[in-house]
Parts: C-alpha cells; structure tokens; sequence
C-alpha cells in the first residue's frame, strides 16, 4: 500500500506516477489487509520505483486531501486493485486524475476475499466533498465487478466522474455480491451525488454492467452525460444477476444488508438524476434498459436521447418510472425508431402524475408486441406526442391511460406526414400467362377448344408483359388489309357484312365517350367501335 494521509489544518501531499510503459496494481495479501504483493513501475527518469496494489489518500483534517495522478501508456488495475482518495472530515477528499494513451484495464476482485474489487474511487464519509475523477485512455476495459466512480455516505457532495476514450467496454458482476461493472456516482446518505460524463467514439454494456448515477438516502441523484461519435450498444444480462445490462439514474430501495452496513433508507427520498445521451447509432436488447427511476418518494428524472438510428429489440426498454412521485419526461429525436418487442414508458404508480414521452423520428417502425405508454395508477396519465413522416406498425399499442377512468386519461397526439399504404404482397407460384392457358385448356376427349395469344397493336402480348400506351387517334389511320376470309357480322339496319378488324386504337365518339377498336374510313365506323 502506497498511503498519504493529512491531519489538521494543513494540506495533504499528492502522489504522483509516471511510468513509461505499464503499471500495473495487483491483489491483496492474503491476511486481508490493503497490502498486497509489491510491483516495479518503471518511472520517466528510468529508475524503479516499488509501489504496492493500492494508491490512497486520506483527509482526516479540514484541508484537501492529497491527489493521485498517475500517467502512463497502460495502466491495468487486477484482482482487487485500488486507486482511491478519501475524506472523514470537512476537508475535501483529494482528485484522482488518470492519463493512459494506451489502455485502461479495472478488472476483477480478491480471488481470496471476493469482497475486494479493483476500483478507481473517491469518497466522503463527512461534509467534506468527494473528489472528482478524471480518465484519459484510448481503451477503457471494466470487468468482473471493477469500479470506476465516486460516493458520498454523508452531507458532503460526491465528485463528478468524467471519461474521455476512444472505447468503452463494460461486462459482468462480482459473483456472491452480484454488484455490476460499473461507472457511476452514487450517494448513500444526505449529500448529493455528483454527475457523470462520458465522451467516446464506441461505448458497449455486455453482461449486467452498468453505467449510471444512484441514491438510496435524503442526496439527489446526479445527471448522467454520454457522448459518443459512433455508438452505444446495451445487451443482456448475466445468468446469476437480476439486473439486466444498463444506463441509469435511480432512487432504489435495497434492502436490509445495505440499511445496516451503509446506512441507506428503507425507502429513499431523493430524487432520480437526469439522462442526456447522444451518439449516431443507439441499441438496446435482450432486455437491456436505459432507465430513470425512484422506488421512494421523490420523481424521476428525465431522459434526452438523440440518435440517428434508435434500435429497441428482443425486451429493450426506455423507460422513467416512479412509485409515489411524477413520473419522469422521455424525449427522443432520431432518424429511425425501431420497435421489436420493445418498451417505451413513462408512468407513475402512485399518487404522481404521468411522464411524458416527446418522439420527433422521421421513421417509425413498431413490430411484434411494442408498446410506448405514458400511464398512471392514481392520477393523471401523461402526454405522448409523435411527430414523424411515417409509421409502420403491427400490433404497435400507444396509450396514455389512467387506472382511475377515461375521464383522467392522458392525451396522444401524431402528427404524420405521410400515412403510407401498406399492401400485403402474395408470393405467385407459377406465371400468371399460365394460369390463363390452363383456364382455355382444350377438352382432352374433343380436342376442340385452342387458345393462342398475339400481339394486338398496342396491347400487351402475354400478362406479364408491361402494357405499351395506346394512341389516342388524332388523324385517319391506314386502311386494314381484309381478305374475303376474314370474319364478320351483318348489320342489321344495312343487311351488309361489316368485317371484323384488330384493333389500332382509341376512337372518340361523338358524345365524348372513348371506344377501342379500328380507325378507319367512315364507311368503316360502325365496324371498329367495341
């Protein structure tokens, strides 16, 4: 262990690392304690320097605590790793400020105490203010239940978390605990938790990770921001853990364990932070979820979501959702909006009124049984508002309902621009010039019936073929050449045969009216008009 602690009035000292290459923390000892197997860190000015598996500051005074800044190309945090700074007094915890161009690995927990997990924190037990942590890495890689983030257990602030990368990646839990790898900031008592900020090119949640802002006490929530050039992909969960993959601000009730060890509330009071995600390519599946959410008695937050294609599939969920407070607002802008199986909701089970959900997507698709709802249980539904160029849905529901009747129903409104026709299309199992031929078939025992087909003019020669335009006459055409064999009838009125002639035309009647047939000669009139 590698420990710089501050008393009194004066400030702490920082600890500062500079290594080429790699550096690497490692493990506990065996008897538990926070001093592990020692490494070697090679430094700028090429000497060696032996630090153990844990950095830590401590604040017991009313200065600031010390900092930890390490940079590096690759700094790997493994089996119980620690870089922490914290604060007992009214003296602000010390920063922890991390630059790895290479890689950033935080990965797994004690193989002999599971208990301890590699994390990168900062915490306040006081009034006094957690520090911020700061991460600049090319690659980030959380796992096994690693921790990045910061906590506050007492009226102090908790200090924001801020990540800039190029790739994100988080997966899996911490087995017998089946806490998530996660980023967050969390408070446990009456100080506020800070806010959390992610900038990346790609960012992926596997294996019930989570990236996310949490209260269980009387603190606020902090906002969650997440920025990313490329994408966000949010997946699955892991067999043995509850909880799915995640993005989320919360107010969770926990449960004994952590009311007795942590001092959380049976049911918490403050409020839910706020979500703001932006990036070109976002999807949710297998029952991930990005999520606002209070279980206690204060409201959700908000979630804002822009994202050239939007993807919800197989149980994929955006919800804000509180049991006594109002329900948060969903606001989402996008180019495509896909729905399959998916959920979309903002409700209130208590005596809150009902989120709102706000789409603006130029195309909406909805397949399988997805839903977007604003309800309530005990007052007011909430107002779903659609604007779109087009919607394409079967079985796509969209409500805004009350439990306590019609009259306290929310309200839905779309605005399409475009209502599209949607035309079941039959797959044809044989030509359609066959089928015809088989309805003229001839009689097998008389061999009498025949059918031919023979271009007429401008018709089409066979069904399938596209049909030409036909002239509409404007000048007298040629005159048909007949033989004496041809067909005919007699006119009544005359007795004369009047032969029957291949149409070349339409033919305007003197009413107006259009007639296909033969244009011909005035003599010839009566025998062309069909």
């Amino acid at each position: 262990m590698l420990l710089v602690q501050s008393f009194g009035d004066r400030p702490s000292g920082d600890i500062q690392v500079k290594a080429i290459e790699k550096l690497n923390l490692l493990n506990i000892a065996e008897d538990g304690r926070f001093s592990g197997p020692v490494i070697t860190a090679i430094v700028e000015n090429q000497d060696d320097a032996r630090i153990a598996s844990t950095f830590l500051t401590d604040n017991l005074g009313n200065s600031t605590g010390g900092d930890i800044i390490i940079k590096t190309k690759s700094l790997n945090l493994i089996n119980g790793g620690q870089i922490s700074t914290r604060t007992f007094l009214a003296g602000q915890a010390g920063d922890i400020i991390i630059d790895a161009s290479n890689e950033l690995n935080v990965l797994d927990f004690s193989p002999e105490f599971p208990i301890f997990f590699s994390n990168i924190s900062s915490a306040t037990f006081s009034s006094g203010a957690s520090g911020e942590v700061s991460i600049s890495t090319d690659q980030l890689l959380v796992t096994n239940g690693g921790v990045i983030g910061s906590a506050t257990f007492g009226p102090g602030s908790g200090g924001s978390v801020n990540i800039l990368a190029t790739d994100i990646r988080l997966a899996g839990i911490l087995p017998f605990f089946l806490f998530p790898s996660s980023i967050n900031a969390a408070t446990f008592g009456p100080g506020d938790a800070g806010e959390l900020t992610i900038n990346a090119n790609t960012l992926s949640l596997f294996d019930s990770s989570r990236i996310g802002t949490s209260t269980v006490g009387t603190g606020n929530a902090g906002t969650v921001n997440i920025d990313t050039s490329e994408s966000i992909f949010i997946s699955g969960s892991n067999p043995i853990s509850p909880n799915p993959s995640l993005i989320d601000s919360s107010a969770s009730i926990t449960g004994p364990t952590f009311e007795d060890q942590l001092g959380a509330l049976p049911v918490p009071l403050g409020n839910a932070g706020g979500l703001n995600i932006s990036t070109k390519n976002l999807s949710v599946v297998d029952g991930a979820l990005i999520s606002v959410n209070n279980d206690g008695l204060g409201n959700a937050g908000n979630i804002n979501l822009e994202a050239d294609f939007l993807k919800l599939s197989s149980r994929g969920e955006i919800s804000a959702s509180t049991e006594s407070g109002n329900g948060g607002n969903i606001r989402l802008q996008s180019e495509l909006l896909s729905l399959d199986d998916s959920i979309i909701s903002a409700s209130a089970k208590g005596l809150g009124l009902g989120g709102n959900v706000a789409i603006n997507s130029s195309l909406i698709v909805g397949i399988g049984e997805s839903r977007i709802s604003a309800n309530a249980e005990q007052s007011v539904g909430g107002r779903i508002r659609i604007d779109t160029l087009s919607v394409f849905g079967e079985n796509l529901t969209i409500t805004a309902t009350s439990d306590l009747g019609s009259q306290f129903d929310g309200q839905v409104e779309i605005d399409v621009e475009d209502r599209p026709v949607l035309v079941d299309q039959v797959e044809i199992q044989q030509p359609r010039t066959n089928t015809v031929k088989l309805a003229c078939s001839p009689d097998s025992s008389s061999g009498q019936s025949s059918f031919s087909m023979q271009s007429s003019g401008g018709l089409a020669a066979q069904p399938r073929n596209f049909s030409q335009t036909l002239p509409i006459a404007s000048k007298k055409a040629a005159e048909p050449q007949l033989s004496f064999s041809a067909p005919f009838i007699v006119d009544k009125e005359s007795g004369k045969k009047v032969f029957l002639v291949e149409p070349s035309g339409f033919h305007r009647q003197s009413d107006g009216t259009r007639c296909l047939g033969y244009i011909g000669t005035e003599n010839n009139a009566k025998a062309v008009t069909l």
